[in-house]
C-alpha cells in the first residue's frame, strides 16, 4: 500500500508541476498579484477536480479486483531481536563503507 501511495504522490506532483509549467510558458506579460492569485485558484480548482476523478477511477479499479477496504497479510509481522541486530549490523557496514 505504501508503494502505491508513493507512486500516486509522484504522479500528482508531476501533474501539478506540468500545469504550472504550462501556465508559465503561456504567460507573456507580467500580471498583478491579484490576477496571479485568481489564475492560481482556477488551476488548483482544476487540479483538485482531476484529483477526485482519478481517485474515483482508482477506487473503482480496486473494487473490480476484489478490494474490500482491508489489507490482509499472510503473517503477523513483528520486529524481533534478530531483525534489530541485522539493522544494526547493516547500518554499521554502511557507515564503515562511507568512512573508508
Amino acid at each position: 500500500m505504501m508503494t502505491f501511495a508513493y507512486r500516486y504522490f509522484i504522479l500528482l506532483k508531476e501533474e501539478l508541476l506540468s500545469i504550472f509549467r504550462a501556465r508559465s510558458s503561456r504567460t507573456l506579460t507580467k500580471r498583478s498579484p491579484w490576477e496571479e492569485l485568481k489564475i492560481t485558484a482556477v488551476i488548483l480548482e482544476q487540479y483538485l477536480s482531476r484529483l477526485v476523478g482519478r481517485s474515483e477511477r482508482i477506487y473503482a479499479a480496486l473494487l473490480s479486483r476484489g478490494f474490500q477496504g482491508k489489507v490482509h497479510f499472510l503473517i503477523d509481522f513483528r520486529l524481533r531481536a534478530k531483525d534489530y541486530l541485522f539493522l544494526l549490523g547493516f547500518g554499521g557496514l554502511v557507515i564503515l563503507i562511507k568512512i573508508i
